[in-house]
């Protein structure tokens, strides 16, 4: 009956532990795992065994061995783990010794020694959960008539009991070394460095198990923690953060007045989450609100370690300052009244009791350095101020700031001074203006050098002796944070004019208005869009060996040229035969041949390099009278009791032939043979006789008889 209460009084415990710290569990054993090596608690964490260690004279080195899943933490409940060791850099482990949980006796003298009750009842649960442990035999069935419900709640309930074993261990080294997750080895010699790794004393071939590695020097280290806090001054708060420390979780902050005792605790429950700043490595914080400025208060920290002990980390006394600017002084415009004074005027709503004073400054950019134009602070009650140093030449302006006694200020919105001015720019001048065949003409201005130039009118005529107007104007605001002055401008005028020319001047003005000068007059002539007139043929004249053309010429008054066109068939490209010079009326075509059609065209080009069409064409080829060339290189000689005749025809006409005359003695020269070579053959004979030779179609034109050539 006793054990049935006993069993009871647990399972309440447990479940009032569940509903008020389910969620602090699951952060505290994740925040450790991230801190150890990047673990967390999700399925994809590995099967793995971690140590972890510290060394103190007293005890040596101490373990913590931390399974990763609830599955390894059952095998190692059940039978135990075996601690390895080897020296620094070596892969020899040795087993130095195991560790195994409390039997039934000493987990019951745990129990009664401990006094304290919230120790008592954490002991109670490890019990439990302990023996919920050994209790887990083989596969339990699970009902599916709810769906997944039951596997849902089998699984939530196996997390809670591995992570609130898992808690218990780490806030208290004797359940840690009542579960057998700790180790102690006294053997260590100081200052020497070890590795150390625990494994399951019985192997488990289900899971594939890594048991990590910790590396620690045998001395007594105590870190200075100090360096890893910051803290940020606010208006009215204060900002704590700090760096991560792997091996401390669950931060705890109290403050107390300066000078006094009498500490409360600010952060009801541990703090795991994280305060992320931005581009900042440090991720935990803490704003303490509601603060008087500048009331020093005093703050400590503390945290718990994986061995269970609540550790002072930092202390620190600060105050809150107070940072909110006076209200924004409003600047009136300031007015140049005098010729070397600037009056500066402002006011202000809502003055606050902790306004100490103002200042003036100017500068000569609307965003550039401002110059404070007084030596001290001016009073609370000042609301006006004379500026005598001013700049003439640029524009100045000016801000009024305000100032508290916690020294935070606000600045008015810059103001520029109009300067009084009379005296002009100096006459500006253009440098170049070009224009496109579209008629857009590009004009630029030669920048001038007064401090104070606000821009630029441009003036156009068609005439010098018009009265010019203003077709643009470019100008800079006072206020513009523009840097540059418009110094080109473009202008479209219209291409069917009667005028050839356009005049444009420039005038500069200030920013006072003072106008300069006109410019000196820039002429520019009109693009020329009209092409010349289309030139004319008269007459073609076609011979036995060449062309001859008559034309009349283009009358336009801006004529270039003229260029002749040849091609020798219908449907081919013009070619460039001759460039026409002024004032010629004809051209002889002498590069020609027989039985080709030429085709003529004619083009004018005015100084533009526009053309005109091309003339009308007109077609013609060489005369044909029906007489062939002659013969040539005749000659008659005697060999191998042969007469040999030879000559040349230059031809290519494949319808030639040649007829042979001969005279004998004193005969007629008659016709007497015929011939498609350029050769003949004859008989010798004992009569002088005599060879001449003529060139024959057979559409019956012919050639000049040769010479004739007598041989013995």
């Amino acid at each position: 009956m006793q054990q049935i209460h006993k069993q009871v009084n647990i399972n309440k415990n447990i479940k009032e532990f569940k509903m008020k710290h389910i969620k602090i569990i699951f952060l505290i054993i994740s925040i450790f795992f991230n801190a150890i090596n990047g673990y967390s608690q999700n399925e994809n964490v590995q099967n793995e065994i971690k140590t972890f260690a510290r060394y103190t004279t007293l005890s040596g080195v101490e373990l913590r061995i931390i399974p990763s899943k609830k599955h390894l933490l059952n095998l190692g409940v059940k039978n135990g783990y075996t601690i390895e060791r080897a020296p620094v850099n070596s892969s020899s482990f040795s087993k130095i010794g195991e560790v195994k949980p409390f039997s039934k006796i000493e987990w019951e003298k745990l129990i009664n020694s401990e006094t304290n009750i919230t120790k008592k009842k954490q002991i109670q649960m490890a019990v439990f959960f302990y023996e919920s442990i050994l209790e887990e035999n083989g596969v339990e069935k699970i009902d599916f008539s709810n769906g997944i419900k039951d596997l849902i709640d089998k699984k939530s309930n196996e997390d809670l009991s591995y992570l609130i074993t898992l808690l218990s261990a780490l806030k208290d080294k004797h359940i840690a070394e009542a579960l057998g997750l700790s180790f102690y080895d006294k053997t260590a010699i100081k200052g020497k460095t070890y590795q150390y790794r625990a494994k399951l004393t019985t192997s488990d071939n289900k899971y594939q198990i890594k048991s990590s590695v910790f590396s620690i020097t045998a001395q007594e280290e105590k870190p200075n923690y100090k360096n890893y806090f910051y803290v940020k001054q606010g208006d009215t708060h204060l900002s704590f953060y700090w760096e991560e420390i792997p091996t401390l979780h669950g931060f705890e902050i109290e403050r107390a007045d300066f000078g006094k005792t009498n500490f409360i605790k600010l952060n009801k429950s541990p703090i795991y989450t994280t305060i992320k700043l931005k581009n900042s490595k440090i991720p935990y914080g803490y704003v303490d609100k509601n603060l008087l400025n500048y009331k020093k208060y005093t703050y400590v920290f503390y945290a718990s370690s994986v061995f269970g002990e609540r550790i002072k980390l930092f202390e620190t006394t600060t105050n809150s300052v107070d940072l909110t600017p006076p209200p924004t002084p409003n600047l009136l415009k300031p007015e140049h009244k005098k010729p070397n004074e600037v009056f500066i005027k402002w006011t202000m709503k809502n003055t606050p009791k902790d306004l100490k004073g103002f200042a003036v400054a100017r500068s000569t950019k609307n965003k550039g350095k401002f110059t404070i134009l007084h030596k001290n602070l001016l009073s609370k009650n000042t609301h006006n101020v004379i500026d005598k140093t001013f700049s003439k030449e640029q524009t100045n302006y000016y801000i009024v700031q305000a100032i508290d006694t916690a020294n935070n200020i606000s600045s008015s919105t810059p103001f520029a001074v109009v300067l009084t001015d009379s005296i002009p720019p100096k006459k500006p001048i253009i440098k170049s203006i070009t224009i496109n065949s579209l008629g857009v003409a590009k004009i630029n201005i030669e920048l001038n050098k007064e401090k104070d130039l606000m821009g630029y009118r441009l003036f156009r005529a068609n005439s010098e002796k018009h009265e010019f107007s203003v077709i643009q104007e470019g100008f800079k605001s006072i206020d513009s944070p523009q840097s540059n002055i418009k110094t080109t401008f473009k202008d479209t005028i219209s291409l069917n004019s009667l005028t050839k020319h356009i005049y444009y001047r420039v005038k500069a003005l200030d920013y006072h208005y003072n106008q300069s000068d006109f410019s000196d007059i820039y002429v520019l002539k009109r693009p020329d869009t009209i092409p010349p007139s289309t030139p004319v043929f008269k007459t073609i004249k076609a011979y036995e060996n060449k062309i001859e053309l008559t034309f009349a010429l283009s009358t336009s008054r801006d004529l270039k040229n003229h260029i002749l066109y040849r091609k020798s068939s219908l449907e081919g490209k013009w070619e460039v035969l001759s460039e026409i010079e002024k004032n010629q009326i004809n051209y002889v075509d002498k590069k020609v041949q027989k039985n080709v059609t030429y085709y003529y065209s004619l083009r004018a080009q005015d100084n533009a390099n526009l053309f005109s069409n091309y003339a009308v064409t007109v077609y013609t080829k060489l005369v044909d009278k029906g007489v062939l060339p002659s013969i040539t290189q005749f000659t008659v000689s005697k060999k191998d009791s042969k007469i040999h005749l030879k000559w040349n025809y230059n031809t290519n006409n494949k319808n030639i032939y040649f007829v042979i005359y001969k005279r004998i003695n004193n005969q007629k020269l008659k016709q007497y043979k015929q011939s498609k070579n350029n050769s003949f053959e004859d008989f010798l004979s004992k009569d002088k006789v005599a060879y001449a030779i003529k060139a024959y179609t057979k559409k019956g034109k012919q050639s000049a008889l040769s010479e004739i050539k007598t041989i013995k």
